[in-house]
Protein backbone atom coordinates (compact mmCIF):
# COMPACT_ATOMS: atom_id res chain seq x y z
CA UNK A 1 0.00 0.00 0.00
CA UNK A 2 2.54 2.51 0.76
CA UNK A 3 4.51 1.72 -2.54
CA UNK A 4 0.75 2.63 -4.75
CA UNK A 5 0.67 5.81 -2.36
CA UNK A 6 4.08 6.80 -2.93
CA UNK A 7 3.66 6.32 -7.02
CA UNK A 8 0.32 8.00 -6.95
CA UNK A 9 1.76 11.25 -4.95
CA UNK A 10 4.89 11.28 -7.97
CA UNK A 11 1.97 11.23 -10.43
CA UNK A 12 0.57 14.05 -9.55
CA UNK A 13 3.56 16.32 -8.37
CA UNK A 14 5.84 15.80 -11.48
CA UNK A 15 3.25 17.86 -13.53
CA UNK A 16 2.99 20.76 -11.49
CA UNK A 17 6.22 21.31 -11.01
CA UNK A 18 6.66 21.16 -15.16
CA UNK A 19 3.69 24.02 -15.16
CA UNK A 20 5.61 26.39 -12.87
CA UNK A 21 8.97 25.93 -14.27
CA UNK A 22 7.75 27.62 -17.63
CA UNK A 23 8.03 31.02 -19.22
CA UNK A 24 6.35 33.73 -20.32
CA UNK A 25 7.10 34.80 -23.94
CA UNK A 26 9.33 38.75 -24.01
CA UNK A 27 7.24 41.49 -23.19
CA UNK A 28 7.88 44.53 -25.63
CA UNK A 29 6.60 48.01 -23.97
CA UNK A 30 7.79 50.50 -26.52
CA UNK A 31 9.53 50.61 -30.00
CA UNK A 32 9.91 53.87 -31.20
CA UNK A 33 11.89 55.59 -34.54
CA UNK A 34 13.35 58.97 -34.10
CA UNK A 35 12.73 61.27 -36.35
CA UNK A 36 9.93 59.57 -37.18
CA UNK A 37 9.49 60.92 -40.77
CA UNK A 38 12.74 62.33 -42.63
CA UNK A 39 12.87 64.70 -45.58
CA UNK A 40 13.68 63.62 -49.05
CA UNK A 41 17.09 60.90 -49.50
CA UNK A 42 16.45 59.84 -45.99
CA UNK A 43 18.94 60.29 -42.92
CA UNK A 44 19.38 58.76 -39.91
CA UNK A 45 17.38 57.86 -37.24
CA UNK A 46 17.51 56.20 -33.54
CA UNK A 47 15.22 53.62 -32.54
CA UNK A 48 14.70 52.59 -29.27
CA UNK A 49 13.33 49.91 -27.15
CA UNK A 50 12.38 48.94 -23.63
CA UNK A 51 11.64 45.27 -23.37
CA UNK A 52 11.37 42.31 -20.56
CA UNK A 53 12.19 38.87 -20.48
CA UNK A 54 14.17 38.61 -23.79
CA UNK A 55 17.66 36.55 -24.37
CA UNK A 56 17.89 37.78 -27.77
CA UNK A 57 16.94 41.03 -29.74
CA UNK A 58 16.49 41.50 -33.39
CA UNK A 59 16.06 44.19 -36.02
CA UNK A 60 15.24 43.77 -39.52
CA UNK A 61 15.50 45.58 -42.79
CA UNK A 62 19.75 44.72 -42.07
CA UNK A 63 19.89 46.21 -38.67
CA UNK A 64 20.38 42.62 -37.35
CA UNK A 65 20.94 41.67 -33.53
CA UNK A 66 20.90 44.25 -30.96
CA UNK A 67 21.46 44.93 -27.13
CA UNK A 68 20.99 47.54 -24.68
CA UNK A 69 17.91 49.70 -25.68
CA UNK A 70 18.95 51.96 -28.49
CA UNK A 71 20.79 51.99 -31.77
CA UNK A 72 21.03 54.22 -34.83
CA UNK A 73 19.80 53.08 -38.53
CA UNK A 74 20.30 54.76 -41.50
CA UNK A 75 16.95 55.47 -43.55
CA UNK A 76 16.44 55.78 -47.34
CA UNK A 77 13.57 55.06 -47.82
CA UNK A 78 9.81 55.06 -45.99
CA UNK A 79 10.91 51.98 -43.90
CA UNK A 80 8.44 49.76 -41.42
CA UNK A 81 10.81 48.70 -38.84
CA UNK A 82 10.02 44.84 -36.79
CA UNK A 83 11.50 44.05 -33.57
CA UNK A 84 11.89 40.86 -32.28
CA UNK A 85 12.31 39.73 -29.01
CA UNK A 86 12.89 36.24 -28.42
CA UNK A 87 12.86 33.63 -25.33
CA UNK A 88 12.79 29.84 -25.22
CA UNK A 89 8.93 29.96 -24.99
CA UNK A 90 8.53 32.43 -27.97
CA UNK A 91 8.83 35.31 -29.88
CA UNK A 92 7.30 38.60 -29.59
CA UNK A 93 7.41 41.46 -31.93
CA UNK A 94 6.37 45.28 -32.69
CA UNK A 95 6.44 47.41 -35.93
CA UNK A 96 7.52 50.59 -36.42
CA UNK A 97 7.60 53.14 -39.50
CA UNK A 98 9.57 55.50 -40.65
CA UNK A 99 8.57 57.68 -43.49
CA UNK A 100 10.64 59.35 -45.86
CA UNK A 101 9.74 62.43 -48.31
CA UNK A 102 9.09 61.75 -51.88
CA UNK A 103 9.17 64.44 -54.72
CA UNK A 104 5.70 65.27 -55.31
CA UNK A 105 3.94 67.68 -58.04
CA UNK A 106 2.34 70.97 -56.51
CA UNK A 107 -0.82 72.29 -59.22
CA UNK A 108 -1.84 75.68 -57.57
CA UNK A 109 -2.94 79.23 -58.19
CA UNK A 110 -1.60 82.66 -57.88
CA UNK A 111 -4.41 85.19 -57.78
CA UNK A 112 -4.65 88.77 -57.12
CA UNK A 113 -4.94 90.28 -53.30
CA UNK A 114 -8.67 89.13 -53.12
CA UNK A 115 -7.40 85.19 -53.12
CA UNK A 116 -10.27 84.58 -55.35
CA UNK A 117 -9.78 86.24 -58.93
CA UNK A 118 -6.53 84.13 -60.89
CA UNK A 119 -3.53 86.26 -61.85
CA UNK A 120 -2.71 86.07 -65.68
CA UNK A 121 0.92 85.05 -66.57
CA UNK A 122 2.19 84.95 -62.94
CA UNK A 123 5.72 83.94 -62.45
CA UNK A 124 6.27 81.23 -60.60
CA UNK A 125 10.08 79.96 -59.45
CA UNK A 126 10.70 77.07 -57.21
CA UNK A 127 14.57 77.10 -56.17
CA UNK A 128 16.81 75.04 -58.00
CA UNK A 129 14.56 74.82 -60.95
CA UNK A 130 13.59 77.61 -63.91
CA UNK A 131 10.73 79.94 -63.77
CA UNK A 132 7.59 78.92 -65.34
CA UNK A 133 4.54 81.48 -65.95
CA UNK A 134 1.56 80.30 -64.86
CA UNK A 135 -2.06 80.59 -66.94
CA UNK A 136 -4.57 82.68 -68.07
CA UNK A 137 -5.98 81.66 -65.32
CA UNK A 138 -3.30 81.97 -63.15
CA UNK A 139 -2.91 78.09 -62.82
CA UNK A 140 0.49 76.15 -62.44
CA UNK A 141 2.04 72.93 -62.26
CA UNK A 142 5.58 72.38 -60.60
CA UNK A 143 7.24 68.93 -61.22
CA UNK A 144 9.79 67.30 -58.87
CA UNK A 145 9.14 69.03 -55.57
CA UNK A 146 10.25 68.30 -52.11
CA UNK A 147 8.50 68.99 -48.84
CA UNK A 148 9.20 71.47 -47.30
CA UNK A 149 9.26 73.50 -50.34
CA UNK A 150 9.42 77.36 -51.07
CA UNK A 151 7.67 78.97 -53.66
CA UNK A 152 8.00 82.68 -54.99
CA UNK A 153 5.78 84.89 -57.24
CA UNK A 154 5.74 88.03 -58.85
CA UNK A 155 3.83 89.51 -62.15
CA UNK A 156 6.23 91.36 -64.84
CA UNK A 157 6.93 94.80 -63.94
CA UNK A 158 5.07 95.02 -61.02
CA UNK A 159 7.55 95.30 -58.52
CA UNK A 160 6.17 92.86 -55.91
CA UNK A 161 7.00 89.49 -55.11
CA UNK A 162 5.20 86.75 -52.40
CA UNK A 163 7.20 84.16 -51.44
CA UNK A 164 5.59 81.03 -49.26
CA UNK A 165 8.18 79.59 -47.02
CA UNK A 166 7.46 76.31 -45.50
CA UNK A 167 4.80 74.73 -47.97
CA UNK A 168 3.75 70.79 -47.75
CA UNK A 169 0.25 71.16 -49.81
CA UNK A 170 -0.25 69.96 -53.02
CA UNK A 171 -3.03 72.68 -54.17
CA UNK A 172 -1.31 76.34 -52.88
CA UNK A 173 -3.25 79.48 -53.62
CA UNK A 174 -0.77 82.02 -53.57
CA UNK A 175 -1.87 85.46 -53.77
CA UNK A 176 0.22 89.26 -54.91
CA UNK A 177 -0.50 92.31 -53.49
CA UNK A 178 -1.96 93.52 -56.72
CA UNK A 179 -5.65 94.42 -56.77
CA UNK A 180 -7.86 92.72 -59.96
CA UNK A 181 -9.13 95.80 -62.26
CA UNK A 182 -12.47 95.33 -62.95
CA UNK A 183 -13.69 95.31 -66.52
CA UNK A 184 -17.02 95.01 -66.74
CA UNK A 185 -19.62 97.48 -65.47
CA UNK A 186 -23.23 98.75 -65.14
CA UNK A 187 -25.04 101.05 -63.45
CA UNK A 188 -28.35 101.05 -61.86
CA UNK A 189 -30.35 104.31 -60.93
CA UNK A 190 -33.63 104.69 -59.50
CA UNK A 191 -35.87 106.37 -56.19
CA UNK A 192 -36.04 105.31 -52.55
CA UNK A 193 -39.02 105.84 -50.80
CA UNK A 194 -41.34 104.48 -48.03
CA UNK A 195 -43.34 105.83 -45.60
CA UNK A 196 -41.04 105.00 -42.47
CA UNK A 197 -37.90 106.83 -43.87
CA UNK A 198 -36.94 110.57 -44.70
CA UNK A 199 -35.21 112.00 -47.59
CA UNK A 200 -36.32 115.87 -47.76
CA UNK A 201 -34.91 117.31 -44.60
CA UNK A 202 -31.64 119.16 -43.75
CA UNK A 203 -32.15 120.10 -40.45
CA UNK A 204 -31.50 116.29 -39.69
CA UNK A 205 -30.58 114.52 -42.63
CA UNK A 206 -30.89 110.47 -42.22
CA UNK A 207 -28.42 108.52 -43.96
CA UNK A 208 -28.87 105.71 -46.45
CA UNK A 209 -26.42 103.52 -47.65
CA UNK A 210 -27.24 101.09 -50.88
CA UNK A 211 -25.54 98.01 -52.64
CA UNK A 212 -25.71 95.45 -54.85
CA UNK A 213 -24.68 91.85 -53.85
CA UNK A 214 -24.22 89.21 -56.23
CA UNK A 215 -21.57 85.86 -56.37
CA UNK A 216 -20.02 87.68 -59.35
CA UNK A 217 -19.20 91.27 -57.69
CA UNK A 218 -17.00 92.75 -55.09
CA UNK A 219 -19.08 94.62 -53.00
CA UNK A 220 -20.31 97.52 -54.87
CA UNK A 221 -21.45 100.30 -52.01
CA UNK A 222 -22.83 104.00 -52.45
CA UNK A 223 -24.90 106.53 -50.63
CA UNK A 224 -28.07 108.00 -51.71
CA UNK A 225 -28.72 111.73 -51.34
CA UNK A 226 -29.81 112.59 -48.11
CA UNK A 227 -32.56 115.36 -49.53
CA UNK A 228 -33.80 113.75 -52.59
CA UNK A 229 -33.91 109.70 -52.14
CA UNK A 230 -32.55 109.76 -55.95
CA UNK A 231 -29.80 106.98 -56.37
CA UNK A 232 -27.24 106.13 -58.88
CA UNK A 233 -25.00 103.13 -58.15
CA UNK A 234 -22.00 101.95 -60.67
CA UNK A 235 -21.58 98.15 -60.31
CA UNK A 236 -18.12 97.04 -61.33
CA UNK A 237 -17.36 93.14 -61.47
CA UNK A 238 -14.63 91.17 -63.55
CA UNK A 239 -14.03 89.43 -67.17
CA UNK A 240 -14.28 86.23 -65.72
CA UNK A 241 -18.22 86.36 -64.75
CA UNK A 242 -20.42 86.53 -67.44
CA UNK A 243 -21.73 89.92 -69.16
CA UNK A 244 -25.27 89.66 -67.38
CA UNK A 245 -25.49 89.04 -63.82
CA UNK A 246 -27.95 88.83 -60.88
CA UNK A 247 -27.91 90.03 -57.61
CA UNK A 248 -29.94 91.52 -54.66
CA UNK A 249 -30.54 95.33 -53.92
CA UNK A 250 -30.22 96.41 -50.35
CA UNK A 251 -30.79 99.73 -48.97
CA UNK A 252 -30.95 100.77 -45.10
CA UNK A 253 -31.60 104.10 -43.73
CA UNK A 254 -29.87 105.37 -40.46
CA UNK A 255 -30.83 108.27 -37.91
CA UNK A 256 -28.13 110.42 -37.25
CA UNK A 257 -27.92 112.32 -34.25
CA UNK A 258 -28.84 116.17 -34.64
CA UNK A 259 -26.16 118.22 -35.46
CA UNK A 260 -23.63 115.21 -36.08
CA UNK A 261 -22.13 112.91 -38.25
CA UNK A 262 -23.99 109.42 -38.96
CA UNK A 263 -20.40 107.71 -37.49
CA UNK A 264 -22.34 106.79 -34.70
CA UNK A 265 -26.07 106.28 -35.59
CA UNK A 266 -28.74 106.88 -33.43
CA UNK A 267 -31.30 104.15 -34.79
CA UNK A 268 -32.86 102.42 -37.95
CA UNK A 269 -35.54 103.57 -39.62
CA UNK A 270 -36.15 101.34 -42.79
CA UNK A 271 -35.00 98.69 -44.92
CA UNK A 272 -35.56 96.64 -48.25
CA UNK A 273 -33.96 93.65 -49.69
CA UNK A 274 -34.61 93.62 -53.69
CA UNK A 275 -33.78 90.41 -54.83
CA UNK A 276 -33.27 89.08 -58.43
CA UNK A 277 -32.10 92.39 -59.81
CA UNK A 278 -30.62 91.62 -63.35
CA UNK A 279 -27.66 93.94 -64.59
CA UNK A 280 -25.67 93.84 -68.12
CA UNK A 281 -22.25 95.16 -68.38
CA UNK A 282 -22.28 98.59 -70.27
CA UNK A 283 -25.80 98.79 -69.96
CA UNK A 284 -27.50 101.63 -67.70
CA UNK A 285 -30.73 100.30 -65.73
CA UNK A 286 -32.84 102.75 -64.90
CA UNK A 287 -36.31 103.50 -63.10
CA UNK A 288 -35.35 100.82 -60.52
CA UNK A 289 -37.48 102.47 -57.63
CA UNK A 290 -37.75 100.62 -54.29
CA UNK A 291 -39.53 101.13 -50.67
CA UNK A 292 -37.91 100.83 -47.63
CA UNK A 293 -39.93 99.03 -45.12
CA UNK A 294 -39.69 99.82 -41.36
CA UNK A 295 -36.87 98.32 -39.42
CA UNK A 296 -36.70 97.78 -35.66
CA UNK A 297 -33.47 98.49 -34.00
CA UNK A 298 -31.76 96.91 -31.18
CA UNK A 299 -28.04 96.64 -29.72
CA UNK A 300 -25.08 95.19 -29.01
CA UNK A 301 -23.03 96.07 -25.81
CA UNK A 302 -19.95 94.73 -24.42
CA UNK A 303 -15.89 95.47 -23.74
CA UNK A 304 -13.04 95.57 -25.77
CA UNK A 305 -9.86 93.67 -24.02
CA UNK A 306 -6.44 95.10 -24.99
CA UNK A 307 -3.56 93.39 -25.02
CA UNK A 308 -0.98 94.87 -21.94
CA UNK A 309 0.58 97.93 -23.50
CA UNK A 310 -2.06 98.54 -25.91
CA UNK A 311 -4.82 100.79 -26.13
CA UNK A 312 -8.46 100.78 -27.93
CA UNK A 313 -7.71 103.26 -30.71
CA UNK A 314 -10.55 102.40 -33.37
CA UNK A 315 -14.19 100.11 -32.93
CA UNK A 316 -16.38 99.26 -36.24
CA UNK A 317 -19.36 97.65 -36.75
CA UNK A 318 -19.95 95.93 -40.40
CA UNK A 319 -23.40 94.57 -41.82
CA UNK A 320 -22.60 91.33 -43.66
CA UNK A 321 -24.65 90.41 -46.54
CA UNK A 322 -24.01 87.07 -48.24
CA UNK A 323 -21.86 87.41 -51.37
CA UNK A 324 -19.18 89.50 -49.63
CA UNK A 325 -21.10 93.22 -49.79
CA UNK A 326 -20.24 95.15 -46.53
CA UNK A 327 -22.15 98.31 -44.94
CA UNK A 328 -20.18 99.89 -42.48
CA UNK A 329 -22.70 101.13 -39.90
CA UNK A 330 -21.33 102.94 -37.50
CA UNK A 331 -17.93 103.27 -35.43
CA UNK A 332 -14.77 105.24 -35.78
CA UNK A 333 -11.96 106.85 -33.68
CA UNK A 334 -12.43 106.31 -29.85
CA UNK A 335 -10.37 105.08 -26.79
CA UNK A 336 -13.71 103.86 -24.80
CA UNK A 337 -12.96 99.86 -24.18
CA UNK A 338 -16.88 99.76 -23.81
CA UNK A 339 -18.59 99.99 -26.38
CA UNK A 340 -22.53 100.09 -27.19
CA UNK A 341 -24.11 100.06 -30.79
CA UNK A 342 -27.41 100.31 -32.11
CA UNK A 343 -28.19 97.32 -35.27
CA UNK A 344 -31.32 96.94 -37.56
CA UNK A 345 -32.89 93.88 -36.92
CA UNK A 346 -34.84 91.52 -39.11
CA UNK A 347 -32.35 91.39 -41.99
CA UNK A 348 -30.99 88.63 -43.91
CA UNK A 349 -27.47 89.97 -42.86
CA UNK A 350 -24.57 89.01 -40.55
CA UNK A 351 -22.74 91.62 -38.43
CA UNK A 352 -19.06 92.04 -37.43
CA UNK A 353 -17.22 94.27 -34.71
CA UNK A 354 -13.77 95.14 -35.73
CA UNK A 355 -11.83 96.73 -32.90
CA UNK A 356 -8.27 98.16 -33.02
CA UNK A 357 -6.09 98.41 -30.51
CA UNK A 358 -2.22 100.50 -30.70
CA UNK A 359 0.74 100.60 -28.61
CA UNK A 360 3.46 103.46 -28.17
CA UNK A 361 5.99 102.22 -30.67
CA UNK A 362 3.66 102.41 -33.84
CA UNK A 363 1.84 98.65 -33.81
CA UNK A 364 -1.33 97.74 -33.83
CA UNK A 365 -3.48 94.71 -33.93
CA UNK A 366 -7.75 94.49 -35.12
CA UNK A 367 -9.50 91.92 -34.42
CA UNK A 368 -12.67 90.50 -36.19
CA UNK A 369 -15.49 89.00 -34.37
CA UNK A 370 -17.84 87.46 -36.65
CA UNK A 371 -21.51 86.07 -36.08
CA UNK A 372 -22.83 88.94 -33.59
CA UNK A 373 -26.60 88.71 -32.88
CA UNK A 374 -28.49 91.96 -32.92
CA UNK A 375 -29.60 91.99 -29.24
CA UNK A 376 -26.34 90.61 -27.76
CA UNK A 377 -25.06 92.38 -24.60
CA UNK A 378 -21.59 91.53 -22.57
CA UNK A 379 -19.89 90.91 -25.44
CA UNK A 380 -15.92 90.37 -24.76
CA UNK A 381 -13.42 90.81 -27.12
CA UNK A 382 -9.71 89.71 -26.10
CA UNK A 383 -6.74 91.20 -28.26
CA UNK A 384 -3.44 89.81 -29.04
CA UNK A 385 -0.11 91.98 -28.90
CA UNK A 386 1.15 92.32 -32.67
CA UNK A 387 4.19 90.43 -33.92
CA UNK A 388 7.71 92.65 -32.16
CA UNK A 389 10.52 92.99 -34.50
CA UNK A 390 13.98 91.58 -32.72
CA UNK A 391 17.10 91.70 -34.53
CA UNK A 392 18.53 93.91 -36.71
CA UNK A 393 18.28 96.86 -34.73
CA UNK A 394 16.75 99.75 -36.48
CA UNK A 395 18.77 101.25 -39.09
CA UNK A 396 21.42 98.71 -39.01
CA UNK A 397 23.70 98.10 -41.70
CA UNK A 398 23.38 94.71 -43.16
CA UNK A 399 24.59 91.87 -45.76
CA UNK A 400 22.70 91.71 -48.91
CA UNK A 401 20.41 89.11 -47.88
CA UNK A 402 20.20 89.67 -43.97
CA UNK A 403 18.06 87.32 -41.90
CA UNK A 404 15.67 88.91 -40.15
CA UNK A 405 13.75 87.58 -37.00
CA UNK A 406 10.65 89.05 -34.39
CA UNK A 407 8.61 87.71 -31.87
CA UNK A 408 5.14 86.13 -32.15
CA UNK A 409 2.67 83.25 -30.90
CA UNK A 410 2.44 79.73 -32.76
CA UNK A 411 -0.88 79.66 -33.60
CA UNK A 412 -0.22 82.29 -36.44
CA UNK A 413 0.92 83.18 -39.52
CA UNK A 414 3.84 85.91 -40.36
CA UNK A 415 4.12 88.00 -43.73
CA UNK A 416 7.18 89.93 -43.47
CA UNK A 417 7.25 92.66 -45.58
CA UNK A 418 10.49 94.44 -46.83
CA UNK A 419 10.15 97.93 -48.87
CA UNK A 420 12.48 100.03 -50.58
CA UNK A 421 12.63 103.12 -48.95
CA UNK A 422 12.81 105.24 -52.04
CA UNK A 423 10.22 103.22 -54.94
CA UNK A 424 7.08 103.14 -54.12
CA UNK A 425 5.65 99.28 -55.10
CA UNK A 426 8.82 97.79 -54.80
CA UNK A 427 8.45 94.98 -51.98
CA UNK A 428 8.98 91.22 -50.97
CA UNK A 429 6.50 89.66 -48.62
CA UNK A 430 7.49 86.34 -47.12
CA UNK A 431 4.72 84.07 -45.75
CA UNK A 432 5.84 81.88 -43.27
CA UNK A 433 4.69 80.14 -39.83
CA UNK A 434 8.71 80.56 -38.36
CA UNK A 435 9.60 83.87 -36.99
CA UNK A 436 12.71 84.66 -38.83
CA UNK A 437 13.33 84.98 -42.48
CA UNK A 438 15.40 85.65 -45.15
CA UNK A 439 15.03 86.42 -48.64
CA UNK A 440 16.13 83.57 -50.93
CA UNK A 441 17.72 83.99 -54.51
CA UNK A 442 15.70 85.67 -57.14
CA UNK A 443 17.86 86.53 -59.42
CA UNK A 444 16.10 84.03 -61.74
CA UNK A 445 13.26 85.74 -62.34
CA UNK A 446 13.38 89.24 -60.45
CA UNK A 447 15.67 91.54 -58.63
CA UNK A 448 17.36 90.94 -55.12
CA UNK A 449 18.12 93.84 -52.43
CA UNK A 450 20.52 96.54 -54.15
CA UNK A 451 23.14 97.41 -52.04
CA UNK A 452 23.76 100.36 -50.11
CA UNK A 453 20.07 101.15 -50.16
CA UNK A 454 17.80 101.85 -47.02
CA UNK A 455 14.92 99.12 -46.95
CA UNK A 456 11.61 99.48 -44.53
CA UNK A 457 10.98 96.47 -42.93
CA UNK A 458 7.49 95.37 -40.71
CA UNK A 459 5.40 92.10 -40.11
CA UNK A 460 2.32 91.22 -40.16
CA UNK A 461 0.64 88.35 -38.69
CA UNK A 462 -2.85 86.01 -39.18
CA UNK A 463 -4.13 84.61 -35.92
CA UNK A 464 -5.68 81.85 -35.26
CA UNK A 465 -4.39 80.27 -38.15
CA UNK A 466 -2.31 76.86 -37.48
CA UNK A 467 -0.48 76.64 -40.36
CA UNK A 468 1.11 77.99 -43.54
CA UNK A 469 -0.91 75.28 -45.28
CA UNK A 470 -3.94 76.52 -43.53
CA UNK A 471 -3.44 80.17 -44.83
CA UNK A 472 -2.63 78.95 -49.07
CA UNK A 473 -6.15 77.32 -48.88
CA UNK A 474 -8.53 78.22 -51.69
CA UNK A 475 -10.31 81.47 -49.98
CA UNK A 476 -10.05 84.29 -48.15
CA UNK A 477 -7.74 83.97 -44.67
CA UNK A 478 -10.43 82.95 -42.01
CA UNK A 479 -9.05 85.89 -40.12
CA UNK A 480 -11.24 88.54 -42.72
CA UNK A 481 -14.39 86.54 -41.02
CA UNK A 482 -13.30 86.34 -37.53
CA UNK A 483 -9.37 86.03 -36.20
CA UNK A 484 -7.29 89.03 -35.73
CA UNK A 485 -4.54 90.56 -37.89
CA UNK A 486 -1.64 92.21 -36.52
CA UNK A 487 1.23 94.90 -37.59
CA UNK A 488 4.25 95.39 -36.05
CA UNK A 489 6.11 98.65 -35.93
CA UNK A 490 8.34 99.36 -38.59
CA UNK A 491 12.02 99.20 -38.58
CA UNK A 492 14.82 99.67 -41.55
CA UNK A 493 18.34 98.53 -42.57
CA UNK A 494 20.89 99.54 -45.07
CA UNK A 495 22.37 96.83 -47.41
CA UNK A 496 26.31 97.05 -47.26
CA UNK A 497 28.18 98.76 -49.68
Amino acid sequence: MRRVLSSCVLIFIVPFLACSSSKNIPSIISFTATPSSLPIRGGTVNLQWLVTGASTLNIDHGVGAVSGTSTNAAVSSTTAYTLSATNDSGTATQTTAVTVSSATTVSGQVTYSDRTTGLPNARVLLAGQAPIDADSGGHFTVSNVIPPYTLSVTYPKSGTVSIYQGLTRPDPVLSLNIVAPPSRSSKISGQLNGSCCTFSTTSSPNATAIGFDSADTQGNTGMVGATSGFYDLVVDWLAAAPSSISGNFYALQAKCPNGNSCLFPASYLGFVSSPSVSLNAGDVTSSQNFSLLPVATSHVTGTVLAAPGYHVSENHLQMLFPHGLVFLLAGGLTTSTSFDFPVPTGTPASFQLSPTATNSAGASVTTNLAGIVPGTSGINIPMAAAPTLGTPSDAAVLSAAPQLNWIGSTDQVFELVIKNSHYVGLEWRILTHATIASLPDLSAFTSNLEPNTTYNWSVRSYSPISSLDAFSASGAPPTSVSGSIGVSQSQSFTTAP
